[in-house]
């Protein structure tokens, strides 16, 4: 059986800013939809954010319009280590094909696990 600690914050931020690959979660009434993405990572004014880009017209966009709450699941099965971030979605730079996505982290936890 697999157990776990749980990280500090610190922890799971540079997990966050040590990685790319995520899946974000959304639902749009009460339809889920989760999908692979890769991002960036930033602190400002003591907040983390995460940047993606997605196409404008896309399933994303149209759920994030619906409901900008997300989850995101930040995972490295190599180092026994993910993060959840729940965070406001908000749309930016939405142009002709490309949209930029600002994600503003509301909550973090990440766990460690160990046999």
């Amino acid at each position: 059986m697999y157990k776990y600690i749980s990280m500090t914050y610190n922890e799971a931020v540079n997990f966050v800013n040590n990685n790319n690959k995520c899946v974000i979660s959304m639902s749009r009434g009460s339809i889920p939809y989760a999908v692979p993405m890769c991002y960036q990572s930033y602190c400002y004014n003591n907040n983390l954010y995460l940047n993606l880009t997605s196409k404008s017209c896309g399933k994303k966009i149209n759920y994030m319009h619906a409901n900008e709450k997300v989850c995101i699941v930040i995972a490295n099965p190599n180092q026994w280590r993910s993060v959840i971030i729940y965070g406001i979605a908000n749309i930016k730079d939405e142009c002709d094909e490309t949209a930029n996505i600002e994600i503003c982290v509301e909550k973090i936890t990440g766990r460690k696990f160990y046999c």
